[in-house]
Parts: C-alpha cells; sequence; structure tokens
C-alpha cells in the first residue's frame, strides 16, 4: 500500500492554491460571501513576503551533493572531479529549477520534492556505460509523489517503492508506445478525490522499485587462472559470459574433483533500482536497471514532525 497522509496532501493543495490563485483565500468561507457578494474582496497575505523571503535565502544556500572519498580506494582527486562533473551536469539540466520548484512547494504548501534521473552522453548513440545524473522538475508534489507505506525515514531512503504520477497527452503517448489505448494511473490512496482520466490528458505513474538480491561468488581459479563465477542476479563470470545452473554444478564438482576441497564462496547482497513507466492497466516499457541504491525522488519539506 501507499503513505497516504490524505488529509495533510489535500492541505498541502489548499495553501498552494491560497497562495497563487487570485480569490482563494475567499474559497469556503460563508460568513463573509453575502457581504461582499457585489463588492471588491481584498486580500492581505501579511506572510507573503517573508515566505519569499525565506524561499530566496533557501535557494542561495544552493543545497546540492558534496562528494567526498568513502574509502582508502578513493582519492581526494577523484572526489573533486566527480563533484566538478556533478557541478556540471546540475547546472546544465534542470537541477536549479527542479530544486527551486521543490523549495517553493516546500516552504508555500509544506511538502516539495525533486527527482534523479540518468541520461545518456549521446541519444542518438546511447551506451549503458555513457551515462550522466540530472535533477528533474516534479510539479505539485503533494499530489504527484507516493512512497510505500513502509518508508518511515524522513527522505524516504527507506522506500521500496515510489510513484510519480505525471499528467501527459492520450493521443501522444497513444502514439509514442503504439498503443490502441491508454488508461489512466489511478489513485494509489483509494479515498483520494482527484479526477485522473480526462478525454484529452491521462496521469501515468514513473514506477521504481528497490530490488535486493543475495549472490554468491565462486573462485575457481585454482582451477581455471581468473576464473570466478557469480550467482544470484543471473549467472556469470567476469567477462560477461553466462552459464546455466547445470553448467555451474558441473564446475563445482570439477573443482571439486580435481583440487580435493570445496570452491571458495563469498556471499554479498546487491541492491539497485528498477524503473518502468505504466498506465491504469499495463506497463508501457520494459523494466530498466539504474545506478541507484534507492528510490531516486528527494522530498523537501517546509516543516516536518514525528507525532507517536
Amino acid at each position: 500500500s501507499a503513505s497516504s497522509d490524505t488529509t495533510m496532501r489535500d492541505q498541502c493543495n489548499l495553501d498552494m492554491q491560497r497562495f497563487f490563485i487570485d480569490g482563494e483565500w475567499w474559497s469556503g468561507s460563508s460568513r463573509y460571501a453575502e457581504p461582499f457578494k457585489n463588492r471588491p474582496r481584498p486580500e492581505f497575505n501579511r506572510i507573503w513576503k517573508n515566505i519569499n523571503r525565506l524561499i530566496g535565502d533557501i535557494n542561495d544556500m544552493e543545497l546540492n551533493a558534496v562528494i567526498m572519498g568513502n574509502s582508502s580506494d578513493a582519492s581526494d582527486d577523484d572526489a573533486v572531479l566527480l563533484q566538478k562533473r556533478w557541478r556540471h551536469d546540475f547546472q546544465s539540466s534542470d537541477g536549479i529549477e527542479a530544486s527551486e520548484t521543490a523549495t517553493m512547494e516546500a516552504i508555500v504548501g509544506g511538502f516539495g520534492a525533486l527527482k534523479i534521473i540518468t541520461k545518456y552522453e549521446d541519444e542518438e548513440n546511447p551506451d549503458d556505460n555513457e551515462q550522466y545524473a540530472c535533477l528533474e522538475i516534479v510539479h505539485s508534489a503533494a499530489t504527484s509523489i507516493y512512497f510505500d507505506a513502509g518508508a518511515i525515514r524522513k527522505d524516504k531512503s527507506d522506500a521500496r517503492w515510489g510513484w510519480h504520477l505525471s499528467r501527459v497527452n492520450r493521443d501522444r503517448l497513444e502514439e509514442d508506445f503504439d498503443a490502441d489505448s491508454i488508461c489512466s494511473f489511478g489513485n494509489p490512496v483509494a479515498n483520494e478525490s482527484r479526477n485522473l482520466d480526462t478525454n484529452r490528458d491521462v496521469y501515468v505513474a514513473h514506477y521504481y522499485e528497490v530490488i535486493e538480491k543475495n549472490v554468491t561468488t565462486y573462485d575457481f581459479s585454482a582451477l581455471v587462472p581468473g576464473l570466478e563465477i557469480t550467482s544470484g542476479d543471473g549467472i556469470t563470470d567476469a567477462a560477461g559470459a553466462t552459464y546455466t545452473r547445470e553448467e555451474l554444478k558441473e564446475i563445482r564438482a570439477e573443482y571439486e574433483l580435481q583440487v580435493g576441497e570445496m570452491a571458495p564462496t563469498t556471499r554479498r547482497k546487491v541492491k539497485y533500482v528498477e524503473y518502468t513507466l505504466a498506465d491504469g492497466e499495463k506497463y508501457l516499457t520494459k523494466p530498466q536497471r539504474m545506478p541507484f541504491k534507492r528510490v531516486p525522488i528527494i522530498p523537501r519539506y517546509g516543516y516536518y514532525a514525528v507525532v507517536d
């Protein structure tokens, strides 16, 4: 199930409307509706100036990634190089606007978010080994971003699933994916009342899932120099050659026969993220492995508290 907090999401959306849409401060006010029926309805937003100043101050802080070495294998020069590359990718993508949008929604409504994505260095000749990370804008995070109900950390780094609902043109989507019909993605929260399906537009879900697998590496170097085979996430060796379970079983048996003992093994856990695009009925793309170990949606809060 998805994290609901429907009342809080509705309140965030209402705060956004009241802050940006003329006349919304008067919505739902029956007490003053009749006296001001045929009169101008003044709006005195005394916190407007302070909110805009706070947004500007936070944007000036440049909330961004700081890259540093995490082991003796990583040098300071490598960290500086990666930091420069990330700064370039951040500036050349939608990084600035994505960060400012997340800050604005967090301060005005209480919750904002931004999304990390990867792009090919050369879109015309895609190479999985030649990609760069950048930030993507998330509009109306309170009504478009969902995590699984088990994600309790503030930054949602413990989330196993994540959804980003995006509004797109129905005809364009059907053309791009050669689909006879597109069904709008439903609400992850059952009691939310937004209309996600119109004749012109539909909502699709960018779906992220954290995959964890236990893998085992068998070292057959004593039998065949340099041969190590890993199972658990497919069965492959260091050169990328694949094996069946029966072939691996035969190699293990041959090693034990020739060397006189079982092959040394190393067990570890691998974690990565799979991404797919879905409408309300089907996946529109095949699951794609991404170079992340957490759902790449970063929440940003105007206020945050845990009430037990």
